[in-house]
């Protein structure tokens, strides 16, 4: 978070616009590593001027579209799919591009059955109990994990839960019940209490889809740019080998 401060700091003296402005998801604690490495390799690469990012108030595909449409951001980044841009009626020319596909974890209590394994896949989630935390900021992520499920045939049962965050999961008795989450960063640490364990679901066919998306037409070079490296940070941070 220091890091991140001081880049941003850094980047910040100048009176002009950046030369990219970029809404969507990468605003969370958990990002801020992610991030501060992005801009690192954009001024390797000798970006002159550093994108900013706008806070978050809601992960609605149809939202983040309408930011786009006024010109607020050049881009936004969502958990949604490409097939799901493409269904949204397009009055400004769009184009996506699939960043990443975060893997997930599964969080569950230490007594719970799976609490034994090392490793799960998207099978071992056939007839559990999922948590589908509430909150805008989940939607499109939610829907894009339910569709994932559903296209594997894996039937599970899922309940509303009354917290905003994974950090509340653990302060309360979700009983049997699992939470999935996005993977954290090799550089991050593993989110895991007195009561509850983080198992690594290793399954291609349950992975969280970054989308960027931005208007119709050839990108700009900053754009190109900022899009490659910040889909290199991912590689490197979930596939450091």
């Amino acid at each position: 978070m220091s890091a991140h401060a001081a880049l941003m700091n850094l980047f910040s003296q100048s009176d002009d616009a950046p030369a990219l402005s970029i809404s969507g998801v990468l605003d969370s604690p958990i990002d801020f590593p992610l991030v501060s490495r992005v801009l690192e390799l954009c001024q390797e690469e000798g970006m002159a001027k550093m994108p900013t990012f706008l806070p978050c108030e809601s992960v609605s595909l149809s939202d983040q579209v309408d930011i786009l449409r006024r010109g607020e951001a050049n881009c936004a980044l969502i958990f949604t799919t490409p097939d799901a841009v493409g269904e949204l009626p397009d009055d400004i020319g769009l184009q996506s591009r699939e960043v990443f596909r975060i893997p997930m974890d599964a969080i569950v209590q230490r007594d719970h059955p799976l609490a034994d394994r090392d490793r799960l896949t998207m099978d071992d989630l056939d007839a559990q109990t999922i948590i589908r935390i509430i909150g805008p900021r989940f939607s499109t992520a939610w829907s894009s994990l339910e569709a994932q499920l559903s296209r594997a045939a894996i039937h599970v049962k899922t309940k509303l839960a009354p917290a905003s965050s994974a950090y509340e999961y653990v302060t309360w008795n979700p009983e049997e019940a699992v939470l999935l989450v996005q993977r954290a960063p090799v550089f991050s640490t593993a989110m895991q209490s007195a009561s509850c364990l983080r198992i690594p679901i290793e399954d291609e066919r349950l992975r969280l889809p970054l989308t960027a998306i931005y208007p119709a037409g050839a990108p700009s070079q900053e754009l190109s740019t900022f899009l490659d490296k910040l889909e290199q940070t991912y590689r490197e941070a979930f596939d450091p080998s």
